[in-house]
């Protein structure tokens, strides 16, 4: 499976199960590493809608508790599985990326926004 986009690149895809299956690996390795409740963690955005064609990026929502706590072990947990905090100011939202570097070519792969629970209804 081909995921990412380099910078500056726009592309659209057929859609694949394999988006699907990726979404499972990492919500898996993300309540591993994070301790955050597999219910708390959703395919967002295009490449979760089944037959349609999308950016081969992967969007993660992670719903937790209080970001004003900006939890430390959240942050590095999911740094340890190799995400990054992109400087990214969005109100109510931290916004993290997972890169893949080929060729001396860096490729956004997979995005996670973390939100407030509250804000979609898990309570």
């Amino acid at each position: 499976m081909k995921l990412g986009l380099k910078n500056n690149e726009v592309k659209i895809v057929p859609y694949t199960s394999d988006w699907h299956e990726e979404f499972l690996k990492v919500k898996k390795e993300i309540s591993k590493s994070t301790h955050i409740e597999e219910n708390q963690i959703e395919h967002i955005g295009s490449t979760a809608i089944k037959d349609m064609q999308a950016k081969p990026i992967i969007d993660v929502m992670v719903a937790v508790d209080d970001l004003d706590a900006k939890d430390p072990s959240i942050i590095k947990g999911l740094k340890a599985i190799g995400f990054l905090r992109l400087k990214v100011e969005r109100p109510n939202e931290i916004v993290l990326a997972k890169l893949s570097i080929t060729r001396m070519k860096k490729k956004h792969t997979i995005f996670i926004l973390l939100n407030m629970k509250k804000n979609y209804g898990i309570i």
